[in-house]
């Protein structure tokens, strides 16, 4: 007669930090929450982001700026994870 042994890992239940990519200021404190939460963060996904579809010279100078914001400063200072002065 053998015997089943089962080892069951331990998990942690879902947690969702909602913040703004275009929101520079707000992100250290997303990733302060993260961190009290689970001590540190192993691995960041930067999945979020916005997209347009004009052709570049009739699109708005505005539209360009947001993009960037979004895309590309929202996700350094999020990965930077400290307040940027």
């Amino acid at each position: 007669m053998s015997s089943l042994v089962v080892q069951v890992t331990p998990t942690h239940p879902p947690v969702v930090i909602t913040l703004d990519l275009a929101d520079l200021k707000s992100l250290p404190l997303a990733v302060e929450k993260a961190v009290n939460i689970f001590g540190c963060i192993d691995i960041l996904i930067n999945n979020g982001g916005i997209s347009h579809r004009g052709s570049v010279v009739s699109t708005n100078l505005d539209v360009d700026l947001r993009i960037m914001q979004v895309n590309y400063f929202g996700q350094v200072a999020l990965t930077k994870g400290k307040k940027n002065n």
